[in-house]
């Protein structure tokens, strides 16, 4: 039976609700900074598998979603191809070029961006192995990211959290994890609630750009009041705070970001390596022979309808 719905604002956002693509939440195994000591009870190999398998799986689940299923590269690659790389060229690039950019980025961002071996495999995940996807993340990046940093200018957060949600969904709107996170932010239902998204039988807002984006700054704001350092705020939106506080006691108290890292769980070790890989990534996205695969909508095409009628699912999702 259709359930017809009146006065509701429907925010027409890729609809993201009406999509069943679902999603594999990935995390990896990350790193400390050079020279300090690794008390990881895994193996550097297993670590290096771990990080492959979630990685890919993050970013694989973007190539069934639907709205780019007829799209490929509409830019002018020719013009965006300012190095003069040839069509399916890979560039690589020694690690002293990659720790020269990020340091370069680390004086326009507050977020430390340090490099080391784990960072440089989610760097290459992302423009080594799944060039097809990380193009598409970029074309997603020019929907989402305007929002996002609107509102992380509202609540006077740094703007490369932005970088977060690729991380967490690789900007699936639809992402679902195993563990039953939900959306472009990933809220588990507890979670969720606690930051004003509804969820029922009807509606669920962690799908709604929006809202979810609000909610994860508060979120993220909340966590950063607790730690004082944005790395370990990141940590526990990925893993909880219960976990980090955990970690800070099993390393004497410090709320130093790498010294609690071998206490972390295993799959929040992945979490900054990861960001940091992102940010890297979408700053030198040209460098690495990668341009953005367009959407099919952008950013400024979006606008909320206002309906004063019945209107059943069915009718909008069509």
């Amino acid at each position: 039976m259709k359930k017809p719905l009146a006065n509701i604002f429907v925010a027409l956002f890729l609809l993201p609700l009406f999509s069943s693509i679902a999603t594999a939440q990935a995390s990896a195994d990350s790193v400390l900074q050079p020279g300090e000591k690794q008390t990881t009870l895994v193996s550097d190999e297993a670590l290096d598998e771990e990080d492959n398998e979630y990685i890919m799986a993050m970013l694989d689940s973007l190539v069934a979603i639907h709205f780019f299923a007829n799209t490929s590269f509409i830019d002018d690659t020719n013009q965006l191809n300012v190095f003069g790389f040839a069509e399916n060229e890979v560039p690589d690039y020694p690690d002293s070029v990659v720790i020269e950019r990020l340091e370069q980025l680390n004086q326009e961002m507050i977020i430390e961006l340090t490099f080391n071996r784990y960072v440089k495999n989610y760097i290459n995940a992302y423009a080594k192995k799944r060039r097809e996807v990380a193009s598409r993340v970029l074309g997603l990046a020019e929907v989402y990211f305007p929002l996002f940093e609107e509102y992380l200018d509202k609540y006077n957060m740094p703007l490369e959290l932005k970088y977060l949600a690729v991380v967490e969904s690789a900007l699936n709107p639809t992402a679902n994890s195993r563990a039953g996170a939900k959306g472009l932010w990933q809220f588990m239902y507890g979670t969720g609630k606690m930051y004003g998204l509804k969820v029922n039988s009807l509606v669920d807002d962690r799908f709604d750009p929006i809202k979810a984006t609000d909610a994860a700054c508060r979120h993220l704001k909340d966590l950063y009041d607790i730690y004082g350092n944005w790395s370990l705020a990141m940590a526990a939106y990925n893993s909880g705070a219960g976990n980090v506080n955990k970690a800070i006691r099993r390393a004497g108290g410090t709320k130093s970001y790498w010294a609690v890292w071998p206490y972390l769980p295993r799959e929040t070790r992945g979490y900054v390596p990861a960001f940091i890989a992102v940010a890297y990534i979408m700053n030198y996205s040209a460098e690495y022979n990668l341009y953005p695969v367009h959407p099919g909508i952008f950013h400024q095409q979006i606008d909320t309808v206002i309906v004063n009628d019945v209107l059943s699912f069915d009718q909008l999702s069509e």
